[in-house]
């Protein structure tokens, strides 16, 4: 299986836990010939991170060497009724949102809040993907997760970086993955690049993905044509939503 995007990166320059450029990982995603890259760094919640303006001003360029730009953010959840610490017309106006728990963001509660927490941000329409949701900090209830994500037409990530950095963590990984073969939920396969040499790297999760003959069709970035049905379909979905705010879809683009 061969990915064609990688959609979770984090930018050095704004990023305080990542060494990477814009330039560097365009450059990087244009050298592997994949077709999209997502920069998806943090908000306010997380030290040494841009402004609003900043993720603004990314929804300007949309191509650079061949590779579709997508401004987007890994937003911190920040508790369990689905809150996050930006503006919704803003995260509606990004091409592509991870939602993710983090440990300096959310305390830890319990399983039972946790995925209410998960349910409770897929009932955002900003919301494309969940992040991680195998890492040890904020354990679910990972079949009502995976069964919410399938039911609100998103997706979530295998998130190679997790594999790599979080012990423990394999387990809950690998029963995701069951899950969404079992009930024929889509994946994206990311890397979660704090560098530019770590952009394109998915070996553990594409192994991981081999070691239970996960169906390459649920795979949304292993085909172009299946990643930017999704994503038009997501965009369709958000300017509605913004539309129903009273926002101007347009603005900012």
């Amino acid at each position: 299986m061969k990915i064609i995007a990688d959609l979770h990166t984090h930018n050095g320059e704004v990023c305080g836990h990542a060494n990477s450029t814009v330039a560097g990982l365009l450059a990087r995603a244009a050298a592997l010939g994949h077709c999209a890259m997502a920069l998806t760094d943090h908000g306010p919640t997380c030290d040494n991170t841009p402004y609003s303006y900043y993720t603004d001003n990314l929804l300007r360029p949309k191509e650079v060497d061949g590779v579709r730009f997508l401004a987007g953010t890994e937003a911190d959840i920040r508790d369990y009724t689905g809150r996050f610490d930006r503006p919704q017309t803003d995260l509606l106006r990004l091409d592509w949102m991870i939602a993710s728990f983090h440990e300096y963001a959310c305390p830890v509660g319990t399983v039972e809040q946790h995925t209410a927490g998960y349910e409770a941000v897929l009932r955002n329409p900003a919301v494309d993907c969940l992040g991680h949701i195998g890492r040890m900090w904020h354990p679910c209830d990972y079949a009502r997760v995976v069964r919410a994500v399938g039911e609100a037409g998103r997706t979530l990530e295998i998130n190679n970086h997790t594999f790599e950095i979080a012990h423990g963590v394999s387990e809950a990984c690998e029963q995701v993955i069951r899950l969404c073969k079992q009930y024929r939920v889509p994946v994206v396969v990311t890397s979660d690049a704090h560098g530019d040499g770590w952009l394109g790297r998915f070996d553990f999760s594409l192994a991981a993905l081999k070691k239970y003959d996960f169906p390459e069709e649920l795979v949304l970035n292993a085909d172009r044509d299946r990643l930017f049905a999704f994503l038009a379909r997501r965009r369709r979905e958000k300017d509605a939503a913004l539309s129903a705010l009273g926002a101007d879809p347009r603005e900012g683009k």
